[in-house]
């Protein structure tokens, strides 16, 4: 396990978009992203709830990053693209991830350089620009209805799909 972390610490130490836009990941918040993401990914739904403390200190601990870094670290990597997958697959986990992230995500979408964000993170994980502003344009749309926790739903899936193509290429 600290064999994978030293290589995906030392695959995405650094996230530079462009000239302008350029923002780095600790170590520590990497070991963070990675623990919480294998964790609910890993633990069967009925025994997360034994997790619930270690999952909501790392929770806290990262909401220091932008939505966009801690997803560039997790889309960036095949093993926690892999692990989304997996948590894509139980809806009892899939759903509470999704809405966790909706704060932040809906914060991104009324930033002024939003659009330079999105086309350097699109261009750091390498997907397709206009399928990523569709997906994002799809979730803010759904956000102004009432039931609206899982609003960023289509994004999410849209970078889980888009990931698993990326790895089935390179096998």
């Amino acid at each position: 396990m600290q064999v994978l972390l030293l290589i995906l610490s030392l695959y995405t130490a650094c996230f530079a978009f462009s000239s302008e836009y350029k923002f780095e990941i600790s170590h520590t918040s990497q070991k963070k992203i990675y623990e919480l993401i294998t964790t609910i990914a890993d633990t069967p739904a009925p025994l997360l709830i034994c997790n619930l403390s270690r999952i909501n200190q790392l929770k806290n601990d990262l909401q220091q990053l932008e939505p966009l870094q801690f997803l560039a670290y997790i889309f960036n990597s095949p093993y926690l693209t892999y692990e989304m997958e997996k948590i894509k697959g139980c809806s009892s986990k899939y759903a509470p991830f999704i809405a966790g992230s909706k704060a932040g995500l809906c914060k991104l979408l009324l930033q002024e350089d939003f659009e330079e964000k999105i086309s350097a993170f699109a261009s750091f994980i390498r997907a397709d620009l206009n399928k990523t502003q569709e997906s994002l344009a799809l979730s803010a749309s759904m956000c102004k209805k009432e039931d609206s926790s899982e609003c960023f739903r289509p994004f999410f899936d849209f970078l889980i799909d888009t990931g698993s193509q990326k790895q089935r290429l390179v096998k």
